[in-house]
């Protein structure tokens, strides 16, 4: 009886979730509860300045690591062979390779998108952006 009632709750919140409030529903359902632990304390305020006083120290000790570094030789750094690369000529992209590219990437969505991926259809939206890239080139 209590299964029951628990799967009929559950089956209602469900059909009557938008989007937002499905994955919130999903979510409750699914993952495990996780407790804040904070270490072992005497009272939260000893705890604030005990944090304080850690990142203070933290700062310090970077500030004081910073300040015995010795700058870079600038010479270290050969900027001619970095753009000795250049792009002279490119390939026309192909209906295959540009799905290729999009059926590589992975299928993930939000909440808040208006249509999710599973959903979209790549070889009706390949002609329109082939007219965006062409528009941008």
């Amino acid at each position: 009886m209590l299964d029951r009632s628990k799967t009929t709750f559950h089956k209602t919140q469900i059909s009557e979730s938008d989007q937002r409030d499905l994955f919130k529903v999903v979510n409750t359902m699914c993952v495990a509860k996780t407790s804040r632990v904070l270490p072992t304390h005497t009272s939260p305020q000893v705890l604030a300045n005990e944090f304080a006083e850690f990142f203070s120290n933290k700062v310090q000790k970077l500030r004081q690591n910073l300040d015995d570094c010795t700058p870079c030789d600038p010479e270290c750094f050969d900027k001619s062979e970095s753009s000795a690369c250049t792009f002279n000529t490119f390939r026309p992209l192909t209906d295959e390779a540009l799905r290729k590219v999009i059926m590589s990437m992975s299928t993930k969505s939000c909440p808040l998108d208006p249509l999710p991926t599973w959903m979209l259809n790549v070889d009706e939206l390949l002609p329109v952006i082939f007219v965006v890239l062409g528009y941008f080139s």
